[in-house]
């Protein structure tokens, strides 16, 4: 630590303000992401979708500060993660009012990762494997209304950052687990020329739903054992002119901790039914838009 006049009379050999050791990280990430849909109409009133998404994520770290005080670069050990999201849907046209759309999906996850705990590398690989169902169906009363109504099945793959952190403020949790949910969804539609509005009341229960936690010095994604979401949200267009649309949309969602303690292992059920911490609960946007056309 240096004195005012500038003079060093001690020096820090490990530890640092939010890690175990000194850090001097430079990450390299890569990306690439892939997605392929193709439609066919067997007849006129039917029509097949088969989309394909896929996306592959590599990082390495280099950390010669880190190193010194592990004894090895831990940093230069990559994670990898590959997810991909294979669909088949049919949507037929009853009449030309009801419409009912079917899909059957498969989620597929495989991750390398790893953890440093009580200053061990502990490596992860981890493969998940999942089906999915959607089944929704869409009235139209009159030509300017319309009501629509969908369940579910399905699951949310974690991202790089809830499996792998940032290194910094977010600790990796390569032991993280899929989401898995039934979805419900009932929402109208009214539109005429100049205005729009669309909202949907939803009802999703999940289990192993991921969440940020929190400590004194770091965050980490979690799984908890069960969670259940009521929400509404809702989106409102006008375009009083040919040149100018305003659009402005909301979101209301209520989550909540459905894990007994028989399965927790909690001594009581203080945090039964509590709202889930660190995920916003209201939110939205809005803002108008000029549109021009290009002179040829």
């Amino acid at each position: 630590m240096p004195t005012l006049d500038g003079k060093i009379f001690d020096r820090r050999t490990d530890g640092g303000e939010i890690s175990t050791s000194r850090n001097l990280l430079e990450l390299t990430s890569q990306n690439v992401l892939n997605r392929i849909n193709i439609n066919y109409h067997p007849w006129e009133k039917g029509k097949f979708t088969l989309n394909l998404f896929t996306a592959w994520f590599r990082r390495m770290g280099e950390d010669p500060i880190a190193a010194e005080f592990y004894g090895e670069d831990f940093f230069a050990n990559p994670t990898r993660l590959f997810k991909n999201a294979t669909g088949l849907s049919y949507e037929h046209s009853f009449s030309q009012d009801l419409t009912s759309y079917t899909a059957v999906k498969h989620f597929w996850l495989n991750a390398d990762g790893y953890a440093i705990q009580n200053l061990e590398f502990v490596p992860n690989q981890q493969e998940a494997s999942n089906f999915g169902f959607l089944q929704s169906l869409r009235y139209r009363i009159t030509n300017s209304f319309l009501l629509k109504s969908s369940y579910e099945y399905a699951t949310r793959l974690p991202d790089e950052i809830e499996l792998f952190g940032d290194f910094t403020l977010v600790r990796p949790n390569p032991f993280l687990e899929p989401e898995q949910s039934h979805n419900f969804n009932l929402g109208f539609q009214l539109s005429t020329q100049k205005f729009n509005w669309d909202t949907n009341l939803f009802y999703r229960d999940t289990d192993n739903v991921i969440w940020l936690r929190t400590s004194q010095f770091y965050a980490q994604y979690q799984n908890l054992l069960k969670s259940r979401t009521l929400g509404v949200d809702t989106e409102i267009r006008y375009r009083p002119f040919n040149f100018l649309d305003i659009k402005a949309n909301a979101t209301y969602q209520d989550l909540r901790n459905r894990s007994p303690k028989n399965i927790t292992g909690a001594v009581d059920d203080r945090y039964f039914n509590a709202r889930l911490p660190n995920i916003p609960y209201f939110f939205g946007n809005g803002g108008k838009y000029v549109i021009t056309k290009a002179n040829s």
